[in-house]
């Protein structure tokens, strides 16, 4: 009779193990998105990413895209991101230092042919009393440390050198 209750048991503990074991990883793995990119360049620089290098990448972007990134720290004041239009769409995403996306947009929100966006730190009240030139996207972080991935898409391989010249434009610095 007692032998039904341990199998039930067994499995139960058995399960509830792999799903902490699982949400533990992302927490506790030693090479996340902001370390790959740490080895890659510095602070409030833009770097292009290679897809066909996985030391100078990320895993699994998908490789009909361009891709640029920036490591931003918002504790000396806000940072500049501009990025040219490079092709039929651009996108950004920013994310926390743990991976996490805080706010996305595309090229439908720029104005003329350059994305430019102003990232300040939300608890940063200094920062949001500055203005902000025309046409410029103000994005407020929730943390001081993250990363802005730029994806530009690539329709033809024939014209990703010139968009990947273009891509190389992005300007990330902090505001002067």
């Amino acid at each position: 009779m007692r032998w039904p209750f341990f199998i039930i048991s067994g499995i139960l503990i058995g399960c509830v193990l792999h799903i902490v074991s699982l949400l533990a990883v992302p927490v506790l793995a030693p090479r996340d998105a902001y370390k790959r990119l740490e080895a890659l360049g510095g602070e409030n620089t833009a770097i292009l990413l290679d897809t066909a290098s996985s030391d100078k990448s990320l895993p699994f972007l998908d490789p009909a895209f361009l891709y640029a990134v920036c490591r931003f720290d918002l504790s000396d004041g806000p940072v500049r991101l501009r990025v040219p239009l490079a092709g039929e769409y651009v996108s950004m995403s920013f994310h926390s230092r743990d991976g996490r996306a805080f706010f996305s947009l595309n090229d439908r929100s720029a104005l003329g042919t350059v994305l430019d966006v102003e990232m300040r730190d939300e608890a940063d009240e200094a920062a949001k009393s500055l203005p902000l030139g025309a046409g410029t996207i103000s994005v407020s972080a929730p943390e001081p440390v993250g990363f802005v991935l730029v994806r530009a898409f690539s329709q033809f391989a024939s014209s990703t050198k010139s968009r990947r010249e273009e891509l190389s434009k992005t300007v990330c610095t902090p505001r002067t």
